[in-house]
């Protein structure tokens, strides 16, 4: 059963809670010598990370210190915990010290599960008297994708560890009506590349130093990079569609904007298929990027917000040969010929949800995408929800 300190209290908003984790993350260089398992020096996290939250996240203020304080007790507790089970790295004093700020940035989403029970009335039956068994109450069942028996299961008061969240996963796989269940992470990218020498740009996008030089100095230095020429040639040589050409491209990522390089306001030539795509994040019709910087996206996502990312990804894609509009810097896509549905699945590229990938890999089957790239660099192995999803027939 969950603990008591996996839940939010009540006086303690959930937008709030990536927030919380984020500041958590912040103030533990500070605590670097500090013994973890001295209530004491937790205290003073506690405090410190108080006064981070409403410095960073002026909005905090609206919620009483106590319930600021009681939210973040339970959640460095939480953490720290987690730590100290997992790696149970002492240094020759004895004393724990913190964990690296990258250990503790995932954040818990939910579960997916499939039903042993084939479909409809008898499948969702099974999911929440299994749930409710492993789980105890508040938890939600709801359908998720396309298999009939595929759930996703949520609670707005949950705030599980990653130990937690495995621990409560081996529990619903123990239920008889359960056949599958896999644990929803969200986790911040900017996290998962820092220890491999990557870094971002002003747009979010992960380069090395040496790439990114060329990169400025060469519009078609992509291209040119996987002989991208070549194989368009190649194609047309054995009398094959070229340039992407009846290419159909599922684009996950933060959406995209009417930029000359990917968008026509002649219906004829306009190649982005906006009508079909869809926005994850808001749970809308419009995968139209918002460009949403500042206060709001860091209070919904916990995190510094680089919108456009997915407009940039876009054009790498499938821009059109040479530049649209006469300027020297352009960009030429892989596949100037591809056509492209945008699925906004974050509103910013440093924070990974494997949960919105995998709708957005069953939304691109309905308008039958024939290729699904992503564009979000290099991430630990927390896509175990992409799976259901994956395995779904296309045909």
């Amino acid at each position: 059963m969950p603990t008591a300190k996996s839940v939010v209290p009540g006086n303690f908003p959930a937008a709030l809670l990536w927030p919380a984790r984020k500041v958590i993350v912040l103030i533990l260089p500070g605590f670097i010598d500090a013994d973890l398992r001295d209530p004491r020096a937790r205290e003073q996290m506690v405090r410190a990370a108080d006064e981070a939250l409403i410095r960073e996240y002026p909005v905090a203020r609206l919620v009483r210190q106590d319930g600021r304080r009681q939210m973040l007790r339970r959640l460095v507790d939480s953490l720290l915990d987690e730590w100290l089970l997992e790696k149970a790295m002492t240094s020759k004093a004895g004393r724990v010290t913190a964990p690296a700020p990258a250990e503790l940035g995932t954040g818990f989403e939910g579960f997916v599960v499939r039903a042993k029970a084939p479909r409809g009335k008898s499948a969702a039956a099974a999911v929440r008297r299994a749930v409710e068994r492993a789980l105890g109450a508040g938890w939600k069942a709801r359908p998720f994708g396309k298999h009939p028996a595929d759930f996703e299961v949520t609670s707005e008061r949950a705030a599980f560890t990653v130990r937690e969240a495995w621990n409560a996963v081996y529990r619903l796989r123990e239920q008889q009506g359960i056949q599958r269940a896999e644990p929803c992470f969200a986790v911040p990218a900017n996290q998962a590349a820092g220890a491999r020498g990557v870094k971002f740009t002003a747009a979010g996008a992960m380069i090395a130093p040496k790439e990114l030089s060329l990169a400025l100095n060469n519009c078609e230095w992509s291209v040119e990079q996987v002989k991208a020429r070549a194989a368009w040639t190649y194609s047309g040589d054995q009398g094959r569609p070229k340039q992407g050409e009846g290419t159909v491209v599922g684009h996950p990522d933060t959406g995209y904007t009417t930029h000359p390089e990917i968008w026509s306001n002649d219906p004829r030539q306009n190649r982005l298929l906006a009508e079909k795509g869809y926005d994850f994040w808001r749970n809308d019709s419009d995968a139209r990027d918002d460009l949403e910087r500042g206060l709001g996206c860091s209070i919904a996502t916990g995190f510094v917000c680089f919108p456009g990312h997915g407009t940039g990804t876009c054009s790498v894609i499938m821009s059109g040969e040479g530049s649209p509009n006469g300027l020297p810097v352009f960009v030429t896509g892989i596949a100037p010929a591809a056509k492209l549905i945008p699925f906004r699945v974050a509103p910013t590229v440093v924070l990974w949800s494997p949960k919105r990938l995998a709708q957005a890999v069953y939304r691109a089957v309905e308008p039958a995408a024939t290729s699904f790239p992503s564009a979000w660099g290099d991430y630990p192995p927390v896509i175990c929800t992409t799976r259901f999803a994956m395995r779904w027939p296309t045909a």
